[in-house]
């Protein structure tokens, strides 16, 4: 079985890739990969979310943030995404 996090991240790679790493995603705070791994999830528990959360993430990404390795800004489009599938 794929870990929930590893398959969200490989979903959105070619939309909103994360921060990475010697590809492995990079996280500056815990509270980071706790995020990613909650939304994770979520969205693969209801695949009806999956566009709808990948759409808010790239709107909410300044231009090109998305895998430039900055994670404080990434992170916090993903807060915004996250929050708005719940809210």
């Amino acid at each position: 079985m794929t870990d929930p996090t590893v398959e969200l991240l490989r979903r959105l790679d070619r939309t909103a890739p994360a921060p990475s790493r010697d590809g492995r995603p990079v996280y500056d705070a815990p509270w980071q990969a706790r995020l990613v791994a909650m939304t994770a999830t979520v969205v693969l528990a209801n695949p009806a979310l999956e566009e709808r959360f990948a759409q808010r993430l790239v709107a909410g990404l300044p231009a090109g943030v998305a895998g430039d390795g900055d994670s404080e800004r990434y992170y916090a489009a993903w807060l915004e995404a996250a929050e708005a599938l719940v809210g």
